[in-house]
């Protein structure tokens, strides 16, 4: 049984994502603030979220996390922007894999749903 409220489609997209990973180590007792930038590519996509991988080949927007940065980014916001599509995405991180440096993020906001509609494949309403 499929788990997930939306089809994913596979598209190969490229987009900016800042994301705030700020935490607190509990051993050192202080907050530790980061926040990271960098490129990433679509993996799929579905109305309710998608799957990104970093990019890793241009040095100047390389970005990467560590195991234990990676538990405390579960549930973070995280913006994406597509700039040839001028569309952004806002959403949640669920899930975090550090070895392939992938992760799901679950949409809460999108500047433009209709847009976001055509890329997924859904049928748009008649007069939209």
């Amino acid at each position: 049984m499929d788990r997930r409220r939306y089809k994913r489609y596979p598209l190969h997209l490229q987009a900016r994502i800042t994301l705030n990973c700020d935490y607190r180590d509990p051993i050192r007792d202080i907050r530790i603030g980061r926040v990271l930038q960098g490129l990433v590519d679509t993996l799929d996509i579905s109305l309710g979220g998608f799957r990104v991988a970093f990019m890793t080949a241009d040095t100047d927007h390389h970005i990467d996390f560590t195991t234990s940065e990676a538990c405390h980014l579960k549930d973070r916001s995280v913006t994406v922007s597509f700039a040839d599509l001028e569309l952004t995405v806002w959403g949640e991180i669920k899930r975090v894999y550090p070895d392939t440096l992938q992760m799901a993020i679950a949409i809460t906001m999108v500047s433009d749903i209709q847009s976001w509609k055509e890329l997924c494949g859904e049928p748009l309403a008649a007069g939209a």
